[in-house]
């Protein structure tokens, strides 16, 4: 497993604790340590690190964004870049949980807040385990 990034723009995101979860899970597992956790409190911030992991042909292997509030034309847009610029990778998108979520047949992982550990335990089985990358993915 590669990289892990956590994409937060504000300070009130759930994302440190599911960070926690994510390390505690990944050592219960043994997961290579190959694996780094990555916190971003910014989109250009994010984009810069992973434009960084890209250049040297290390894709991340998750990306968790949190919308916190409605999500912006700006956050849409770059979580539609970051699922088609690296399909390879996992993204997944935390949204309010009044938010309607896409049409099945869109590329996006989308997640309702507030999350719980169990279920996000679930998710890093599927795409750690089960499911190596989207395109390998039997989810519906």
């Amino acid at each position: 497993m590669g990289t892990i990034f956590f994409i937060a723009p504000q300070e009130e995101s759930q994302l440190d604790e599911m960070a926690q979860w994510t390390l505690q899970w990944v050592l219960e597992n043994r997961i290579p340590v190959d694996t780094f956790i990555h916190s971003c409190s910014s989109l250009e911030q994010a984009r810069r690190a992973i434009q960084k992991k890209m250049a040297i042909g290390d894709p991340p292997a998750l990306i968790v964004f949190d919308h916190l509030g409605s999500p912006t034309p700006e956050a849409m847009r770059f979580g539609a870049e970051i699922r088609s610029g690296i399909p390879e990778a996992w993204t997944v998108e935390l949204v309010p949980a009044n938010m309607p979520l896409p049409a099945p047949e869109d590329d996006s992982f989308w997640l309702r807040r507030p999350v719980k550990k169990d279920d996000w335990i679930e998710v890093l089985n599927h795409v750690c385990r089960r499911a190596a990358s989207p395109q390998w993915s039997l989810s519906e």
